[in-house]
């Protein structure tokens, strides 16, 4: 008796030790959680959050007694079904993947049917996609303080799907999917395309100085975004012009070097200053291409429109581009290359270039220099950018006219210019274009369309100004004076530059000489936001000077005088005539 109650003893001993162990074991693997960190670009601004999807042991990484998870209900499972068999993205040799499950199916026979689904493909993708849209409840994490990292989740499949809201500076990822059996690290499939605007000249500037006549280059660089999971991707740019910028029609697109068909986008211009430069199934064309540079160029004419404050002709460029690989991409009902409302867009920030422009302002005054002088006429002359000086040469762009052996020039960034036969391969930075060249000419062979040329004559208030300027040498000549007065001797000569040009002012300096003396001018005004940046000048008339005379008593007196010389002249010649016949 006494044996069997020993007995009874050990086995219940043990069997109380099994149930600890499988007790302990149990709560150990209820308590084996783990952290899901997702790297991403804007990590610092975006939350993540895990639904899980499958439970399950963990086994030589694969999914063991699989269950169907916390995030997935019945009605989801019904919809998902249905979905998920009508998707020919999931064929495989010809047959659905999903085409066996019904509504007694497990969940290890939806795991079996994602099993065929190979990783980082475009099925994949698309059933992260879908599955988006049918999971419910997030795995609560514990520490919210680390947006990018779900804290303490089990074993078991998750969808991670980013929880902030799409805006300008960040791109929403596609859904990823993940088995989960420790510490998991997974990379975020987003992408956020970025826009570049300048000038195109001295290597590319935010901003520059011109005239009214000169052609403005711009350029406008992206890249191709990473696409993954999209279908469609809309990618549109937005160019605003001032008012005193004229489109010249002439926009040209490259891609990875390539030039782009002129049928591969659409350019749409509102009134004058507003483009609109679609680019045409984009996905279609370009899903292959990523990170390739996109080139935008165009130029604009300074037109006489110009603002002359130091608020400058302003352009600017906005990029809008697809954000939301999980949400299908509406098109506009009239342009299907074009967002429709609401469709998950983002746009960059806007970036903007400036374009400053002057004016020379004349009071011409009498002797006194206060009295203002109507009448006077002057003339400024002055050449566009298109035939720029260089140590007192001119140099003109290549037009295909030039005789066979004809000197050409690439223009340095400096202003200077340098043979192409000299170009070294490297030194591209140093050059302004190394496309466009220029030929060596006389001042006297410029084109008339590079010139600068004005006529003015002064009114009642004796003022005249010369707007619509910028950097360069000008030439000034009195070409009529008023009654009474002298024309000045000689030209004035004007030289204007600019310094501190940037996209928020810019501060213009003077050098004149005037070898008649006659000229007296001010600081630059350089203005603000409002009032007009000018040069004042004023010019001092000479007057035409009375010159001393004698004699003053009258032509009528003269022509008597004179007439009586006559008649003794007659006289004097008859006496001596008959004195002599006396003699003889």
């Amino acid at each position: 008796m006494k044996n069997n109650k020993r007995a009874l003893a050990i086995i219940t001993s043990a069997l109380m030790a099994v149930t600890s162990m499988a007790v302990t074991g149990m709560n150990a693997f209820a308590d084996d959680v783990y952290d899901i960190t997702v790297t991403a670009t804007h990590a610092t601004t975006s939350e993540f959050e895990a639904y899980q999807i499958f439970s399950g042991g963990y086994s030589g990484d694969k999914l063991t007694n699989i269950q169907w998870g916390s995030s997935m209900t019945s009605a989801d499972k019904s919809a998902l079904l249905t979905e998920l068999q009508g998707n020919d993205i999931f064929k495989k040799e010809g047959t659905n993947v999903f085409a066996g499950l019904g509504a007694s199916s497990t969940a290890e026979d939806y795991a079996n049917a994602m099993a065929e689904i190979s990783s980082e493909s475009a099925p994949a993708n698309e059933l992260a996609k879908i599955l988006g849209k049918y999971v419910s409840g997030a795995v609560t994490d514990a520490d919210t303080s680390t947006k990018n990292v779900i804290d303490d989740v089990s074993s078991g499949y998750y969808l991670v799907k980013e929880k902030t809201a799409a805006s300008e500076e960040n791109p929403i990822s596609l859904n990823l999917l993940k088995v989960v059996g420790a510490d998991a690290s997974i990379n975020a499939k987003e992408d956020l395309p970025s826009l570049t605007k300048e000038i195109d000249e001295k290597g590319g500037v935010a901003a520059n100085t011109a005239s009214v006549g000169d052609v403005v280059p711009f350029i406008i660089k992206s890249r191709v975004p990473d696409m993954t999971g999209y279908t469609k991707y809309f990618f549109v740019l937005n160019d605003t012009l001032s008012a005193g910028l004229t489109y010249n029609d002439d926009i040209s697109i490259t891609v990875g070097g390539d030039t782009v068909a002129a049928e591969d986008y659409s350019v749409t211009k509102t009134g004058t200053t507003n483009l609109e430069i679609v680019f045409k199934d984009f996905y279609g064309n370009y899903n292959d291409d990523t990170n390739d540079e996109i080139v935008v160029k165009y130029t604009a004419t300074v037109n006489n429109n110009a603002d002359m404050t130091q608020a400058g002709n302003v352009n600017t460029a906005q990029l809008t581009y697809s954000n939301n690989p999980n949400e299908t991409a509406t098109p506009d009902s009239t342009n299907t290359d074009k967002p429709g409302p609401g469709a998950p867009t983002g746009q960059t920030p806007q970036i903007k270039t400036v374009t400053y422009v002057t004016q020379i302002d004349i009071l011409k005054t009498k002797a006194d220099g206060s009295t203002p002088l109507a009448g006077a006429t002057f003339t400024l002359d002055g050449y566009l950018k298109t035939a720029v000086a260089s140590s007192g040469e001119y140099f003109v762009k290549t037009d295909g006219s030039e005789a066979a052996g004809t000197e050409t020039y690439y223009r340095l960034n400096d202003g200077t210019y340098k043979l192409v036969s000299e170009f070294v391969a490297g030194t591209d930075e140093y050059y302004d274009s190394t496309t466009t060249t220029y030929k060596k000419v006389a001042a006297s062979a410029v084109p008339e369309t590079s010139k600068i040329h004005k006529e003015v004559t002064t009114t009642s208030d004796g003022k005249i100004n010369f707007a619509g300027l910028g950097e360069g040498t000008y030439i000034i000549t009195e070409t009529a004076a008023p009654g009474g007065s002298n024309k000045l001797e000689q030209p004035i000569t004007v030289v204007i530059t600019a310094s501190g040009v940037t996209i928020t002012g810019c501060t213009w300096n003077k050098t004149v000489t005037d070898p008649n003396g006659a000229t007296t001018a001010g600081d630059f005004v350089q203005g603000d936001a409002t009032t007009q940046s000018k040069l004042p000048m004023t010019i001092v008339n000479r007057e035409g000077s009375a010159l001393p005379s004698t004699g003053g008593i009258g032509t009528k007196l003269f022509y008597l005088f004179g007439s009586l010389l006559v008649a003794g002249s007659v006289v004097l010649l008859v006496t001596k005539k008959r004195m002599a016949v006396k003699e003889n």
